[in-house]
């Protein structure tokens, strides 16, 4: 079921996206979507698991609450982060011209039927 909804993600981006994946926090793919040939999705979010690990201690010490979300734009892409609960987290990979804020809104709806699953 993971993969239909990580499918159906990566379709509502209008060819934007590079890929999704759901990741557990110490950095193991459970599912991916990847449309560019060559692009490591696996690789790319297994690094970010790291630096999400920074952000929550971060939101912790400045008693910030709990982080939801993690945007990183870069020259090559785009990472939306959306944390799902303790263990896991989606990502979706966007190409530079991909709009941000459909990918929020499409991370934001599909989280509800990624937990489920979980």
């Amino acid at each position: 079921m993971f993969k239909e909804i990580l499918q159906k993600v990566v379709g509502r981006m209008d060819g934007a996206a590079i890929g999704a994946i759901l990741m557990d926090r110490d950095g193991i793919a459970v599912e991916k979507i990847v449309e560019v040939d060559g692009f490591d999705i696996e690789t790319a979010a297994m690094e970010y698991s790291v630096v999400l690990r920074d952000i929550f201690k971060a939101a912790a010490e400045m008693n910030a609450g709990e982080v939801n979300e993690v945007l990183v734009k870069t020259q090559r892409f785009a990472a939306l982060l959306r944390i799902l609960d303790a263990t896991y987290f989606v990502a979706l990979f966007l190409e530079p011209a991909g709009s941000v804020g459909k990918g929020r809104y499409v991370l934001r709806t599909a989280s509800a039927d990624l937990k489920k699953e979980l």
